[in-house]
């Protein structure tokens, strides 16, 4: 079974015990030495687990187990600390490049939803009006997210909240009507997900077309890969895995980019995701490039677990 970290673990056995005791952390290394890996530097290998975690590092070391002898694990002959070492920092920038890319790319999509439909209904506050969403919708879910994230209260004309953006403290300071703030500052305090949500149970399918026809993909593409980048954006949120990972919230392969979006389940197509929204949202950005030197930089990486084939960075996608 995969962990939100994308570490594998065994499947619980309800009858089973959990009785591992805590290691210090040069017993940590005494059982890394004892499986087969080559630790060079003592102190530095003590720094690194201090701060990372021994758990979270063995995450890495994984790539590097040979199938185990008596049930002991065991690491391939020649691995040594600092090759896991490099898997760990070349994740930590791989998902700093993601990040980065996510966050243009969620003010953009929900800044074309909230002018588009404020404009189309001449209406600041269209949220409110179930009537624009599908009837399954749970629309008092939403606003009740919404005053949660706005810390709602009844509003007397006295009451502060400490935690308010002033924005928004000053929306309901000054208009005791409506209740909740204008759509475009609700934007800006609340998740890619609830934006996903709120895109997907949209009921006039005009209404996503008008959205789309920004981005130069269908609704039905756009719904699945809103979907898959709140997903990608909260496992960079948790620091997990992204370089090998497996993944299993699938986007939808768009018939224009077929061919780099087919090994769907590798950081490939999330990568290209990323990419052909990012060249209509910032058509100077050199996201594809850093991307390509950052997988440069670190030659040892299996580029095949990403999903990507030999020459990948030669395609003229990637440029």
């Amino acid at each position: 079974m995969r962990t939100p970290a994308g570490f594998f673990m065994p499947i619980n056995n309800q009858n089973t015990t959990f009785e591992k005791p805590p290691l210090s952390i040069e017993a940590q290394l005494e059982r890394l030495s004892s499986r087969g890996m080559i630790i060079q530097d003592q102190k530095a290998a003590q720094h690194y687990l201090r701060f990372i975690s021994y758990y979270r590092f063995c995450g890495y070391a994984i790539e590097f187990e040979e199938p185990a002898v008596n049930g002991e694990k065991c690491y391939r002959q020649g691995t040594t600390f600092e090759q896991v070492l490099d898997c760990y920092v070349f994740d930590c920038k791989l998902r700093l490049l993601v990040i980065n890319a996510i966050e243009r790319i969620e003010i953009a999509i929900r800044t074309v939803m909230v002018n588009e439909l404020a404009l189309k209904y001449n209406d600041a506050h269209w949220y409110l009006n179930k009537n624009l969403f599908l009837p399954k919708f749970q629309h008092n879910e939403l606003i009740q997210a919404i005053k949660k994230e706005t810390h709602y209260k009844a509003q007397d004309g006295t009451i502060q909240h400490k935690k308010r953006e002033k924005f928004i403290q000053h929306y309901f300071d000054k208009y005791p009507t409506p209740e909740l703030p204008a759509v475009w500052m609700i934007a800006e305090v609340l998740s890619l997900g609830t934006w996903s949500i709120i895109f997907a149970n949209l009921i006039d399918r005009e209404n996503q077309k008008i959205i789309c026809k920004h981005f130069g993909i269908n609704y039905v593409v756009m719904t699945s890969w809103l979907h898959t980048l709140t997903y990608l954006r909260n496992l960079c949120a948790h620091h997990s895995k992204l370089w090998n990972r497996h993944f299993t919230l699938k986007p939808l392969i768009a018939n224009n980019y077929r061919s780099q979006l087919e090994k769907n389940t590798h950081f490939s197509a999330q990568a290209a995701i990323l990419k052909v929204l990012l060249d209509v949202i910032s058509p100077a950005s050199e996201w594809s490039k850093h991307l390509r030197d950052l997988i440069k930089e670190y030659p040892q990486m299996d580029i095949k677990k990403m999903g990507f084939a030999e020459g990948w960075d030669e395609h003229p996608f990637w440029h």
